[in-house]
């Protein structure tokens, strides 16, 4: 229960404001019991009163009563289940929303080590799982206490000794779920697991169809995908076995309506009881199934629970998002930054991704940061950015230590021109307002212009509202690089990160996207990572990474006399031009 207790604590599943919602299902709880107890005793009534004694109005007057009860019942029950419902679903979306901004919350390294399948599973089936089942067992316990409870008091009241029967037999309902319990905690955590395997997998078939059909892999796809199923339906028919077993109680049932008949029937025999009480009482115990089963099955149902918040615990923030900010404002502008001995490796790597790295660069100015890949390029933007942290040394951004600032802050201050721009399924006009929620649609028009970006968004079928697909598939590269560039436009940061911005393009689009950067780093600290020495020749000064390490820094010129492994990349440059050149 330590995982539920981690989710509680950390806020991730919260129901007090859910109270008056429950309180109605309580009270519908109460109600449906009331009116669903008394139609054994308004049938007993019938038979007795009515059918017996050959009174016609005694027989409609009961029989209006017996469908006004069942009305009352049913709707009760109704309500009841419409509540419960609506709780468990409320509950199930403040649980994944509140778990989604948990994850948020974490370091970056979390999703280095952690597949996206998985984590969907999790906010999924694993959230689902805890919350509706969570206010299904409330809703179940409730029924079944408050049934039990008036059922055997009626019982007690009006038939004496027979209740004892029910009474000795009932603790023995719940001697199998008790025996099942740890295996079925077992199964079910395993079943989750092998849920989230099949998630895993279908979600990498889908964002993989390009590379399948290329490569001619769809039987092996197909078969993967088949392995997780064989598992999955294992572990779930093991899982399906284990609650049958649990629920093999239900066969004491028989004994109990056994003991009520011998009971009951030599009482109607001796005269003591009549024929009506006794249908009464059969039905009653008909009844009293109802809420021991309930009850029964909540052991199977509580460790579905726990196994799901075992795994969710994995990933429950250990506090807010507010109380783990803090930190100094950030004032916008162009800032200084400086890199004093930065080492960096990530957890699961011997060797570190960053050596002892120092350098300054002053505000406004181009820096160019190059070497071959592994060499620590992105690493470092990413620790400008606070995706992670420094094992030693430390970052200075306008002579404080870049950990005094609040994080989200430094993030604002700091526009990403990634090798390739994610956007959302969605409207062109929806992707540019990523950059800042509040913009106009006329400081959207003008970004888009100065990002050359208006001239084919306005040709586009429906202009700025047109749809572009998910991942933006419905538009070329270039054209959602300079959608990219018009959301960073649109958000005005201080600081700049071009990372292989252009490394995808052809030649007509990178032009149009050139002339769009240009115009973007106008005034602010840029960061520019490139293999290619051409689209940094104009940085005011170049680093080359090596394996981790600053191995050289200067201009263009300089570097080509001192660096091998600038001379290196420029050589395999020059090379790709002229086999370009040479083509037919």
């Amino acid at each position: 229960m330590s995982a539920l207790r981690k989710l509680l604590a950390a806020g991730a599943f919260r129901i007090r404001h859910l109270a008056p919602g429950l309180l109605a299902g309580l009270a519908a709880a109460a109600v449906y019991t009331a009116a669903q107890t008394s139609i054994p005793l308004v049938t007993g009534s019938i038979v007795d009163q009515a059918l017996l004694a050959h009174d016609a109005h005694a027989l409609r007057v009961r029989v209006f009563c017996l469908v006004g009860v069942a009305a009352v019942s049913i709707t009760a029950r109704g309500v009841h289940q419409t509540v419960f419902t609506w709780l468990g679903e409320r509950s199930r979306a403040e649980l994944q929303s509140r778990l989604l901004a948990g994850l948020y919350d974490l370091p970056l390294a979390f999703f280095d080590r952690e597949r996206s399948g998985r984590l969907l599973s999790l906010l999924n089936e694993d959230a689902s799982t805890v919350a509706r089942v969570s206010f299904q067992m409330l809703s179940e316990a409730t029924l079944g206490v408050l049934q039990l409870a008036l059922i055997l008091g009626v019982v007690a009241a009006r038939y004496g000794q027979a209740v004892l029967a029910a009474l000795l037999l009932i603790p023995l309902y719940t001697v199998f779920p008790l025996v099942f319990a740890r295996r079925m905690r077992g199964a079910s955590r395993d079943a989750l697991a092998a849920t989230a395997e099949v998630t895993t997998v279908l979600q990498e078939g889908i964002q993989a169809v390009r590379e399948v059909k290329v490569f001619g892999r769809e039987a092996w796809a197909v078969g993967r995908l088949r392995r997780r199923l064989a598992a999955d339906i294992a572990r779930q028919v093991r899982l399906a076995f284990l609650r049958s077993a649990s629920a093999f109680d239900y066969a004491l049932y028989f004994l109990v309506a056994a003991a009520v008949y011998w009971i009951g029937g030599r009482q109607v025999l001796a005269g003591q009881l009549t024929v009506g009480k006794l249908v009464a009482l059969v039905a009653l115990l008909a009844y009293l199934d109802g809420p021991v089963g309930r009850l029964a099955r909540l052991g199977a149902d509580a460790q579905r629970v726990i196994a799901g918040a075992e795994r969710l615990g994995r990933i429950a923030p250990a506090e807010s998002a507010a109380a783990a900010a803090g930190g100094q404002p950030l004032l916008p502008g162009g800032h200084r930054v400086a890199f004093e001995g930065v080492t960096f490796r990530y957890e699961e790597s011997g060797e570190p991704a960053l050596r002892d790295v120092s350098f300054t660069i002053e505000p406004g100015q181009r820096v160019a940061i190059v070497g071959p890949s592994g060499a620590g390029k992105s690493t470092l933007v990413g620790l400008l950015a606070r995706l992670y942290e420094p094992g030693a040394g430390r970052i200075l951004l306008d002579g404080r230590d870049l950990r005094s600032y609040d994080a989200a802050a430094v993030r604002r201050e700091i526009g990403f021109v990634l090798q390739e721009t994610l956007l959302f399924a969605g409207t062109v006009e929806e992707n540019i307002r990523f950059g800042r929620l509040d913009a106009t649609d006329a400081e959207i028009e003008e970004c888009a212009e100065i990002a050359n970006a208006h001239e084919f968004i306005r040709r586009l079928p429906q202009g700025y509202a047109s749809e572009i697909g998910e991942r933006g598939v419905q538009l070329s590269g270039g054209q959602r690089q300079r959608i990219g560039i018009a959301r960073i436009l649109l958000r005005k940061p201080g600081l700049l990160v071009l990372d292989e911005a252009m490394s995808a393009l052809d030649t007509g689009a990178e032009r149009l996207v050139r002339e769009a950067l240009e115009r973007l780093m106008e005034g602010r600290t840029t960061f520019i990572i490139a293999h290619r020495p051409s689209a940094f020749a104009g940085a005011d000064r170049i680093f080359v990474l090596d394996r981790g390490s600053i191995a050289a820094a200067g201009r263009h010129e300089e570097l080509l006399a001192a660096s091998p492994v600038y001379r290196r990349l420029a050589g395999e440059e020059e090379a790709a031009e002229r086999q370009t050149g040479e083509r037919p």
